[in-house]
């Protein structure tokens, strides 16, 4: 933790190892704002790379009973996505939307290049604004055991939270 002087209120701050404000030393019993979703690209390599763009992971934490709107901008790209609980394709956006997260929850995903889409659906634009579920056990369950085993961890090893961009390597 470091300190600094809030030029504004003129008061010390402390801010933690990931560089935000928790409060004036003096306010002890002040819980800071829960921390913002982590989130992180990975470029993807080698031969996936005809098929993927890049990976993207994401974790939250959010305490109970309360939850962290999360908007999102149109994107003209497709997505698979496994999250805790189910396997999705996400088609591209023409619109802003948001998500609400909850509790404790992970998607790791591909942004998926354009050559990849056709494995999922004969034309994007039956897909567009939406997301569809997909049937894939084995892949899930592959993640899952990856998220659970702790195999993402690096992948945060530089990344602050809350970083809109995450670390791209």
């Amino acid at each position: 933790m470091s300190e600094t002087v809030d030029p504004r209120a003129g008061r010390r701050l402390v801010y933690s190892c990931h560089g935000r404000a928790t409060g004036d030393l003096r306010a002890r019993g002040v819980v800071p704002a829960p921390l913002p979703p982590r989130f992180q690209r990975i470029p993807a390599t080698g031969p996936v790379r005809e098929l993927v763009v890049c990976w993207w992971i994401a974790v939250w934490h959010e305490p109970p009973g309360s939850t962290s709107r999360q908007d999102l901008l149109p994107f003209p790209g497709c997505n698979l996505v496994v999250e805790q609980d189910m396997v999705g394709f996400a088609g591209p956006t023409t619109r802003a939307s948001h998500r609400e997260l909850v509790a404790t929850g992970w998607a790791v995903a591909a942004l998926l290049r354009p050559a990849a889409v056709s494995a999922f659906t004969s034309g994007p634009a039956s897909v567009r604004d939406s997301y569809v579920p997909v049937a894939a056990p084995k892949l899930h369950s592959q993640v899952a055991e990856a998220v659970a085993a702790g195999d993402f961890d690096d992948a945060w090893q530089d990344c602050p939270r809350g970083s809109p961009h995450g670390l791209v390597r």
